[in-house]
């Protein structure tokens, strides 16, 4: 056929109005407010929050003066805050607390918590990270390995409640820092064997002969790098949750927004490699007042928290379906979901809201 003058015009103004259409279907999506996904829960999650024992009257000075707890500046060995703790994590759906292991840690929940009243109904798991000090853990090391099975063995008591959290019979722990381990890629040499895969696999069969446990480790990595910076490194862990805390002028307007782009691509990237993935939220972040160097604060919000909380059960993993708090009572981090008094129990309302099915 033969195009004409008249007829290639019309195709013209055809592409070109095409074009427009397109670009305005294009904008109009991107002006559209961002929406949590909403997910329909059928079967109960498991909600774990992240729990501090050190309070006294000496570090209630370093937290933000906006918020002031509800049972005022509290002792954390006083029976009647762990007694009330207990009750508020029952009556809103907290499942188990993870503490961070230590000396003082251990002996508070062995001689203090195992007293209180209703604590046999919260499960408890351990937060630890394989660092010496500041350092991060060779996994190839003797003198290393020696002294986590050290760590392992006197946590052994706490392995042996009735309530400690054991995911196919193993005692859950989850590790922090687990992107500084050693040894690493040579990333800028292109290396991209990663030793600690099998480094993983030989400390967890040496733990099993040393301390006749088989240990279910949950990796704390995500932030904000790819998944592709770890690769194979993701399956030295059973399953993988997040630390999204980070308070960077240029996402905190849009956390959530960025999470959600964040949590998508971890989660089809774990699909691959079998490795599971649990959510971690939090209602807001300033711990300005121990840290300097923290440029901005995340203002914590009702919106924003039960963005977190449908962003949590939209990427849960099905099988596992655990996600976590970040935090009980992070004062220090401004991070706490605890009543305060002059919003209450918002937070904790809005976890059972979320997360309770009946």
């Amino acid at each position: 056929m033969k195009i004409t003058f008249p007829i290639l015009i019309s195709l013209w103004v055809a592409i070109i109005g095409f074009n427009s259409c397109k670009e305005d279907d294009i904008q109009e999506e991107m002006l559209k407010p961002w929406k949590a996904p909403e997910t329909e829960l059928t079967e109960d999650v498991l909600v774990g929050a992240f729990y501090d024992f050190q309070f006294n009257d000496t570090n209630w000075l370093n937290i933000d003066a906006l918020y002031m707890p509800e049972l005022g500046k509290y002792n954390s060995l006083n029976p009647a805050v762990l007694q009330q703790h207990v009750a508020w994590s029952s009556e809103s759906g907290v499942d188990f607390w993870v503490c961070p292991h230590g000396r003082f840690t251990d002996s508070v929940i062995l001689n203090v918590l195992t007293g209180i009243t209703g604590f046999e109904n919260i499960d408890l798991a351990m937060e630890m990270s394989f660092t010496s000090g500041s350092t991060a853990v060779n996994l190839t090391d003797s003198i290393s390995i020696q002294r986590i099975i050290g760590d392992m063995k006197t946590m052994s008591g706490l392995f042996e409640l009735p309530n400690y959290l054991k995911i196919d019979n193993k005692p859950v722990i989850v590790l922090q820092s687990v992107y500084n381990y050693q040894p690493q890629p040579d990333y800028q040499a292109g290396d991209i064997t990663d030793e600690r895969v099998d480094a993983m696999a030989q400390l967890r069969s040496v733990l099993k002969d040393s301390t006749g446990y088989d240990f279910y480790f949950i990796g704390n990595y995500v932030g904000w790098f790819p998944p592709e910076r770890f690769g194979d490194y993701t399956q030295a862990f059973d399953a993988v949750t997040s630390n999204m805390m980070s308070n960077r002028k240029a996402l905190t307007n849009f956390l959530n927004e960025n999470i959600d782009l964040s949590w998508e691509d971890w989660t089809s990237y774990l699909d691959t490699k079998g490795v599971a993935f649990a959510p971690s939220i939090f209602p807001g972040r300033n711990d300005t007042v121990i840290s300097t160097s923290r440029a901005d604060v995340l203002p914590r919000s009702t919106e924003f928290f039960t963005g977190q909380c449908k962003l949590a059960k939209y990427y849960m993993d099905e099988d596992l379906r655990i996600i976590f708090i970040d935090s009980f009572n992070g004062w220090h981090s401004g991070t706490q979901v605890e009543p305060a008094d002059n919003y209450g129990n918002t937070y904790l309302d809005i976890l059972k809201n979320e997360f309770s099915i009946n």
